[in-house]
């Protein structure tokens, strides 16, 4: 089977509009969290959230629409845009497509339903990617991947899957969600929000901050020209069908992901875990679980929320894009907000930078509905 090649990124988040941008604002320890309030109560939340004056400057570059489209639109026009400058290769034409990951899309719009008493089509996924795909010059159909916070994570899957079957040379992936009334309500109706900067994987941990973002990850059949290559190497995934909002307990659902992998390519010699982590006590004692009972809980590991917040459908592959360029730079990254252990099975969360040979990393997602997802990601030199 042919190699996929990751040939370029992008992170659009509250750190930066671009991949180097995030990753250097991540390993001073920078976080895009903050406190916001919400119009539904008093009480102030920790979220990751784009200030809309400034997509809107970055956005005019690209031309003068005005209000055509919506702030979800215009991040992931501006990732998409910025990682296609990124490689030589033609990923708009017939061999290529999009693939938009999002759980909530243009969630915003839902109050013009309420204000205005009219339904906007924005609200529809397939509507939205079709938006961004012929604003970008895509010459094929977007496919949409929405299945809760694996969607990400699940697109790349997707994606790798259409290139080994020798359907697309090139595959655009891309992740985008927003923090909204809706989903900051949804989360605090669940009481999973922490009202504080989240702390994955440690024992006083209080649930998870909520962000939004937009992330991309271009995959080929054929490399740039880079000596040293990222490759896609193998992913499953797997739904344990334990709850409406929540995997196995026991981390069923994620374990059988990984040991699909693991059936497929050696996993004793990954350097480190980009975990789920959200920090909720459900969430990071199932993932422990999953990980120890494939005996990677000795792994360095890390959370990105602490950083990000949670971005929903877009973490998988805005996680995946931070986890590669830790690959790029030969440099782990801290796990922000864990101090002391605290999941049931004891996992081994990085806290200090080291500059050190990394060849290849694991990728593990999980959400709603019981859904699982595991990608290994590696380094190889041509």
């Amino acid at each position: 089977m042919k190699n996929t090649y990751v040939i370029a990124t992008n992170v659009v988040s509250p750190l930066g509009f671009n991949t180097e941008d995030n990753f250097e604002h991540i390993q001073s320890q920078k976080s895009g969290l903050s406190f916001q309030e919400f119009d539904f109560t008093n009480e102030p939340f920790c979220v990751s959230k784009m200030q809309e004056n400034v997509i809107n400057q970055r956005f005019k570059v690209l031309g003068d629409f005005k209000d055509e489209y919506s702030k979800l639109e215009k991040m992931c026009i501006l990732s998409v845009a910025d990682a296609l400058k990124q490689t030589k290769h033609n990923c708009l034409g017939k061999d290529s497509v999009l693939i938009f990951c999002s759980t909530k899309g243009n969630i915003d719009l839902l109050e013009n339903i309420v204000q205005n008493q009219s339904f906007d089509t924005g609200l529809f996924l397939a509507e939205t990617a079709q938006k961004i795909a012929e604003f970008l010059g895509f010459e094929n159909k977007p496919i949409v991947v929405s299945n809760a916070c694996v969607s990400g994570t699940q697109g790349i899957l997707v994606g790798k899957r259409f290139i080994d079957a020798g359907i697309y040379n090139n595959v655009v992936v891309l992740g985008g969600d927003l923090v909204t009334k809706f989903t900051v309500s949804g989360f605090k109706a669940f009481n999973a929000l922490s009202a504080e900067p989240c702390q994955p994987f440690d024992d006083n941990r209080k649930g998870v901050n909520l962000g939004e973002g937009a992330a991309t990850v271009i995959l080929s059949n054929k490399s740039n020209e880079n000596k040293e290559q990222i490759i896609v190497k193998a992913g499953f995934s797997s739904n344990d069908a334990t709850h409406i909002s929540a995997p196995s307990r026991t981390g069923q659902g994620l374990l059988k992901a990984i040991q699909k992998i693991s059936e497929v390519s050696d996993l004793e010699d990954i350097d480190f875990v980009s975990a789920h982590g959200t920090a909720t006590r459900y969430n990071d004692d199932m993932e422990s679980q999953a990980l120890a009972r494939a005996d990677l809980n000795f792994v360095p590991i890390h959370s990105l929320k602490g950083y990000f917040g949670h971005t929903l459908g877009a973490a998988g592959v805005l996680e995946s894009v931070m986890g590669i360029a830790s690959l790029q730079h030969n440099q782990t990254i801290i796990s922000k907000g864990f101090e002391v252990s605290g999941t049931v099975q004891n996992l081994n969360p990085i806290k200090s930078v080291e500059h050190k040979p990394l060849r290849s990393f694991l990728k593990t997602s999980s959400g709603f509905g019981g859904c699982n997802a595991a990608v290994l990601f590696s380094k190889i030199n041509l």
